[in-house]
């Protein structure tokens, strides 16, 4: 699995921020969420480290099961931004967009 694919659209991201919260309990703080939604790391790692971070958690010492449970749903956020934006790119050349 590749830790740098595309940044996330924002559709993407405020879904994968929701589903942090209600499916793997990381909450964010509504400043930190904030500063994740106006300028979200650029590649999974990054984006991963930056919850547990603003969690108060530290990435080097969490649960090995749940830092990789975190990645990989962000790295299925990843992959589904960069699919729309190959598909959006398909589009617009053959004029449909």
């Amino acid at each position: 699995m590749s830790s740098s694919l595309t940044a996330l659209d924002q559709s993407e991201l405020e879904s994968l921020l929701d589903d942090l919260c209600i499916g793997y309990g990381f909450c964010l703080p509504s400043e930190e969420h904030d500063k994740l939604l106006a300028n979200p790391p650029q590649d999974v790692i990054a984006f991963v480290d930056a919850v547990f971070i603003a969690e108060g958690l530290n990435p080097e010492t969490a649960s090995r099961h749940t830092y990789r449970a975190v990645r990989d749903r962000v790295a299925a956020s990843f992959s589904r931004s960069v699919e729309k934006a190959e598909l959006d790119r398909a589009l617009g050349r053959l004029g449909v967009v």
